[in-house]
């Protein structure tokens, strides 16, 4: 043994000290490693919780567009409808319901309504807007003037307000939407497609 050291230490470019230092030097401490564990463990929590947001807001905002897409379209409906009624045609008025025969003569309404535990708003028997908080209808004469609901104003309709506030679905909140109609028949258009 004794002569394979010696023989070592003649012809090795590395001292002893240097070899001794090299055979001890093992890796990466415990607290380095803990360290650098929780360093990542930081950036990745912070990066989750900013996709955690961003996952959120898209839901939010894909909610809300679909809630007003919604009663948009009810609204949409309720314009076209009564566009194409006829003057003679409204058969009866209240602050939640309009009764008339549409273009094809055939008698229908919409009108607030119980489904469930909920309410809507209804186009005969079909659900038009759904989760409903509150729906008015106003009526205005030719002078612009507020009228109140009755058989012997009916006739006096020239314009006519719906007002729609549906309830808060999950995060998309209230909407609150208005629409103005004014039948063609009544502003004197004549066969109007």
């Amino acid at each position: 043994m004794k002569i394979f050291n010696s023989y070592f230490s003649k012809h090795s470019n590395v001292d002893t000290s240097e070899r001794q230092h090299i055979g001890t030097s093992k890796g990466f401490t415990l607290i380095e490693i803990i360290l650098t564990m929780l360093i990542i463990t930081i950036v990745f929590g912070v990066a989750a919780e900013v996709l955690l947001q961003q996952a959120d807001a898209y839901s939010y905002v894909n909610n809300r567009k679909s809630a007003l897409q919604d009663v948009r379209y009810g609204m949409y409906e309720m314009k076209v409808e009564l566009e194409k009624m006829q003057s003679t045609g409204l058969n009866s008025i209240t602050s939640t319901a309009i009764a008339f025969i549409d273009d094809k003569g055939v008698g229908t309404d919409f009108h607030l309504g119980s489904h469930g535990s909920d309410m809507a708003v209804y186009h005969g028997t079909e659900i038009l807007i759904d989760c409903v908080a509150g729906f008015g209808i106003d009526y205005y004469d030719a002078n612009g003037l507020v009228l109140v609901p009755s058989s012997t104003t009916k006739a006096q309709v020239r314009r006519i307000k719906f007002n729609v506030s549906t309830e808060e679905q999950g995060s998309e909140g209230q909407i609150n939407m208005s629409m103005q109609v004014t039948p063609r028949d009544f502003l004197g258009y004549k066969n109007f497609q």
